[in-house]
């Protein structure tokens, strides 16, 4: 198993199943740790292994550990390091609700260890779909009513005050808000409820932070990244580095479902991987040269920025001319 530090190996004295939480002596202190992988013979005395302390009713499903190892593999980030990310909303629970829980986990893809290094099912193309809309909670009303799931559906969101927007437009709206559940990472009555639900086995519409990637999803139906464009998505702090507008590509690999990214205006950032049609039916249509260059229209009346271009000149003469495959440079000369 992984820890923040190295790879530590123990011994149990009973029987624990590989992705199984549970807390191992580390200098004196007692840690949460993932089972990464059980081996019986072992090439040294086991009475030098330490004992597992004790073990929780908490296992990560075979789609988190694909995802774990994926994530770690393509982020550069530890092993043990990133299983924190996993271990982190069992910890929030009070032991209260955990004497409750009805825990279900199943097993729903090959074991890890028996693929390639990086763990990705590379039979499996995710479905990656980009949608401009100038009403975002309107767009998230439409996919709600309209959605047919059988598992559990993610929408993320960069900020808390997108999801207190969301949540505050969508009550009234013939919404069923009892399905709607709010992850935060923090230790507050949502979050909790959120990750009682999920090791429940129920399934729920989840509305959180980048953060809310690492739940205990058993699978997921789909996956909806909100405003992808904003910085907030980069988690830079811990030790621990990602980019949540990367690493949701890697969770639809894992838990083999769909991607869609809604935004109010067109990402550069999707210019080259989102597919060449969406983005000429969405934006600046750089397939055809003599395409006119995307207008937006501000909300200010009878101002001079009534009618103002999205790029400066220099950014939409590059994007006109894109061709895939084909490196550029471009001086921007300062005005005088």
């Amino acid at each position: 198993m992984k820890l923040p530090y190295d790879y530590l190996t123990y011994a149990s004295a009973e029987t624990i199943e590989r992705g199984q939480i549970v807390r191992i002596p580390v200098r004196k202190k007692l840690q949460y740790a993932v089972v990464i992988k059980k081996q019986n013979n072992l090439d040294f005395d086991p009475k030098l292994l330490k004992f597992i302390e004790s073990t929780t009713p908490f296992k990560l499903s075979d789609n988190q550990i694909n995802f774990l190892h994926i994530f770690s593999f393509n982020t550069f980030n530890k092993l043990g390091l990133s299983s924190l990310l996993f271990i982190q909303p069992f910890k929030i629970l009070p032991k209260k609700i955990i004497d409750t829980l009805d825990i279900q986990t199943k097993s729903q893809s090959p074991d890890v260890n028996k693929g390639d290094n990086n763990g990705i099912n590379k039979q499996f193309i995710p479905k990656v779909d980009y949608i401009i809309d100038y009403n975002i909670t309107v767009r998230i009303r439409y996919i709600i009513r309209s959605i047919k799931y059988t598992n559990s559906v993610l929408f993320l969101f960069p900020e808390q005050k997108w999801i207190d927007k969301a949540i505050k437009d969508l009550t009234g709206s013939g919404i069923d808000m009892t399905q709607i559940h709010i992850y935060t990472g923090k230790k507050d009555a949502h979050s909790k409820k959120t990750v009682q639900r999920l090791l429940n086995g129920d399934r729920i519409i989840v509305f959180g932070l980048r953060s809310s990637l690492f739940l205990p999803y058993n699978s997921l139906d789909a996956i909806f990244c909100i405003d992808e464009g904003n910085p907030f998505y980069i988690q830079e702090q811990n030790s621990i580095y990602y980019d949540t507008r990367e690493v949701v590509f890697l969770a639809a690999q894992s838990f083999q479902t769909s991607l869609t990214f809604i935004s109010n205006l067109p990402s550069i950032r999707l210019h080259r991987i989102a597919s060449e049609k969406r983005l000429d039916d969405n934006t600046i249509k750089y397939t055809s040269q003599d395409s006119n260059r995307l207008y937006v229209s501000m909300n200010t009346p009878e101002s001079k920025f009534t009618k103002n271009s999205l790029f400066s000149d220099e950014l939409s003469e590059l994007l006109d001319s894109f061709k895939p495959d084909q490196e550029y440079s471009v001086n921007f000369e300062a005005e005088e």
